[in-house]
């Protein structure tokens, strides 16, 4: 199995034009989300995945307010890593093709377990992008900024 996995395996020159033209389209709107079928293109704007995700956190019980941000964290995943490029700039979300990965900063009600409402939170906001998107590749990152009495 060690001789298979070193072996030299060359490319056929049609498979890198068509992964070509794939990446170039999966680049051509960087502020959109972009599924492509026989049927044609769907895209969604990042600024509407970020009010998904907004509204969903909104409805986390303990949940005061929901805002998008932008955190661009030094430890992101790789999700994360691959969209930071790609954040709008007003929406707090980054898109790349079918990923994408939303900052949502909360205040939450003083005297609340504020792990499990971030917890609460992401699971939330994931189930209603995918739910509401298509999308499958979802990271939600969820700061607390404050607390309400």
């Amino acid at each position: 199995m060690r001789s298979l996995a070193a072996e030299h395996v060359a490319v056929p020159a049609t498979l890198k034009t068509a992964v070509a033209s794939q990446i170039r389209k999966l680049i051509a709107d960087v502020w959109y989300t972009l599924q492509l079928s026989d049927s044609g293109a769907i895209r969604i704007a990042a600024r509407v995945i970020a009010t998904i995700a907004r509204e969903a956190a909104r409805t986390v019980p303990g949940v005061r307010a929901a805002f998008g941000r932008s955190t661009h964290s030094t430890t992101a995943s790789p999700a994360g890593k691959a969209t930071l490029r790609h954040h709008h700039p007003h929406a707090a979300a980054g898109v790349l093709g079918r990923t994408a990965v939303v900052d949502l900063a909360i205040a939450a009600h003083y005297g609340s377990q504020l792990d499990a409402i971030a917890r609460e939170v992401q699971q939330r906001a994931i189930a209603e992008l995918r739910a509401k998107t298509g999308l499958h590749d979802v990271t939600v990152n969820v700061t607390i900024d404050d607390v309400i009495t």
